[in-house]
């Protein structure tokens, strides 16, 4: 009996760390005032970035309307953003949403065909951190950015 009270008050103490961890991280209300402003004009010239390799990219200020995914991660997110309807090609694996299962399939077990992404003149193609440095070299000398 001694044991489940030991026990009892151990969980009783953890659970009440836990709670007082999890309200310290909470987001409270500043007291100061916020300095930043809402952006109310859009910039029209594109955004540079490098991409997991190093290689400079750019990211468009204007949405994509044509996008290529290359992993199934990347199909499903799109999915959930429902984007699906501006998806033009994707990777060998990706069935789900189901809506993206008969899209152009721009990749085999083999690796990904370059040429048939170009064929689709996408806006926009995203990879997961799998995507081999030799596509993307690849894609880069067909003059994508």
């Amino acid at each position: 009996m001694r044991t489940h009270v030991i026990s009892f008050r151990l969980l009783t103490v953890l659970l009440l760390g836990l709670l007082l961890t999890l309200a310290a991280c909470g987001q409270g209300e500043s007291s100061q005032p916020s300095s930043a402003t809402p952006a109310t004009t859009v910039q029209s010239t594109p955004t540079p970035a490098l991409d997991a390799y190093g290689t400079p990219i750019v990211i468009p200020k204007i949405a994509p309307m044509r996008i290529v995914s290359l992993a199934p991660s990347v199909s499903e997110i799109l999915g959930a953003l429902q984007l699906q309807n501006r998806v033009v090609g994707v990777d060998a694996f990706t069935n789900y949403p189901a809506s993206l299962a008969s899209i152009k399939k721009v990749s085999s077990s083999s690796g990904i065909n370059v040429e048939s992404i170009v064929a689709l003149k996408p806006d926009l193609v995203l990879s997961s951190g799998g995507c081999p440095r030799t596509m993307i070299t690849s894609y880069l000398s067909w003059g994508c950015k």
